[in-house]
């Protein structure tokens, strides 16, 4: 999962991966990405290097270091460009090595290397739109949602009356508070139907979006709205609707 930070006025993200061998750590300030992959050898080393009064064993050096980049925004940073690639220097106290270095600071240092545009696209540009797209489909699914429990509440309202609980009570949601004009966003742009052809080819390209969305869908009896019948006190009731008579 990406994480953001900023470093003196310079926005960044950043993200972790962990295959089979080696961590993969991402950077990018959105106009470039840069990386650095390294074993959890590495990383030992690397730790011991700038923490040499600290004693840790390697299972805790990983946890630590997986920790400091899950709470990024809690750690002091350092990114330096040299040429084309950054210094990453990660500095934070030491907490969780034992009271006789808690006064401490545990450092890590990496150097990423500057990825070619066509790695940045991949990562950063093809996960932004895949995100847009889920999103998409998400915003969908609940706005089906929220439409099919006003109708459950207008039919129950109808048979049952007004509930007595003020604080639970809700207007009708109106879909029209989600529109906006600025033209800026990517809003409505990727599950339309003249997007097909365009989402067919980008995902042969690039890979499907995985969901888990629950498909709800509008039933056409449930679109229109039903009016409360109110009877009058000279109406007569059909025989066996709701009156039990005694044998």
């Amino acid at each position: 999962m990406w994480k953001t930070f900023v470093d003196i006025e310079n926005v960044f993200m950043i993200k972790l991966e962990k295959n089979d061998v080696d961590f993969i750590l991402l950077l990018t300030n959105i106009s470039c990405l840069w990386e650095s992959e390294f074993s959890t050898l590495n990383l030992v080393n690397s730790f011991k290097e700038y923490n040499p009064l600290i004693a840790a064993g390697d299972e805790q050096i990983v946890s630590d270091f997986i920790e400091i980049i899950n709470n990024i925004q809690d750690v002091n940073t350092s990114v330096k460009s040299t040429g084309d690639n950054i210094e990453l220097v990660l500095e934070q106290n030491c907490c969780g090595f034992g009271e006789s270095v808690k006064s401490s600071k545990i450092i890590y240092k990496f150097t990423l290397n500057k990825k070619e545009q066509e790695q940045f696209k991949d990562k950063i540009v093809v996960s932004a739109i895949k995100t847009i797209y889920f999103l998409e489909k998400q915003q969908k699914m609940l706005l089906n949602l929220v439409q099919k429990k006003d109708r459950e509440l207008e039919e129950f309202r109808m048979e049952k009356g007004e509930i007595s609980r003020g604080d639970l009570k809700t207007e009708k949601f109106d879909a029209n508070v989600l529109n906006t004009n600025n033209d800026e966003l990517f809003l409505n742009v990727f599950t339309e139907k003249q997007s097909e052809r365009f989402w067919q080819k980008f995902t042969e390209t690039n890979g499907k979006v995985e969901t888990t969305n629950m498909h709800v869908d509008l039933e056409p009896w449930n679109v229109k709205s039903r009016k409360r019948v109110i009877l009058s006190g000279k109406s007569v009731a059909k025989r066996g609707s709701g009156i039990v008579y005694k044998k």
